[in-house]
């Protein structure tokens, strides 16, 4: 069984990281750093904003780690623009057979929407949850994404389409 670690995205400016994507970043490291045996390591995250200057945020996710940690082979999903989307492009990379061991880190506040999206993906990670800021919009967003994921598993694409069509725009 083969131990994959994701790193989900979340936005950044060029190469300078949001603070969220900062400290999944730190947390990959010291994953890493505790000789837990992982076989991949996948930054997710694609260009979805001017800010990025370019740059995805997988990209800028990598880069930071393997200034840590540089013996490191780090495999970059750079399209994604959501968590639905990280979920199915890291499927496609590894492939679809239960042979894997995923460990998937994200924010505290995005727990329940991540282990649901992965869980109607019919794959059953160990969620590494790291600190990150919370207030009523990023609860709101959450709840609509959970929404979004059980319409996404049942077919209904849409209002998951909407959504990167409004609001992840370059």
């Amino acid at each position: 069984m083969a131990n994959v670690l994701i790193i989900h995205g979340h936005e950044n400016e060029g190469w300078t990281l949001s603070f969220d994507a900062e400290a999944r970043c730190r947390k990959a490291i010291e994953l890493i750093r505790s000789g837990y045996p992982f076989d991949r390591v996948i930054c997710t995250g694609g260009l979805f904003s001017k800010k990025q200057q370019g740059i995805t945020n997988a990209a800028a996710m990598a880069r930071r780690i393997r200034q840590e940690i540089t013996n490191i082979e780090i495999e970059e999903e750079n399209e994604s623009l959501t968590t639905i989307d990280n979920c199915e492009k890291v499927i496609q990379m590894v492939g679809k057979d239960d042979d894997f061991d995923f460990v998937v880190i994200s924010s505290d506040y995005h727990a329940v929407r991540t282990i649901i999206i992965w869980y109607l993906a019919g794959k059953k990670i160990k969620f590494v949850a790291v600190p990150g800021p919370k207030n009523v919009q990023r609860c709101i967003v959450e709840t609509v994404g959970i929404a979004v994921a059980i319409c996404w598993h049942f077919g209904f694409k849409w209002p998951e389409m909407l959504f990167r069509r409004t609001f992840r725009k370059v």
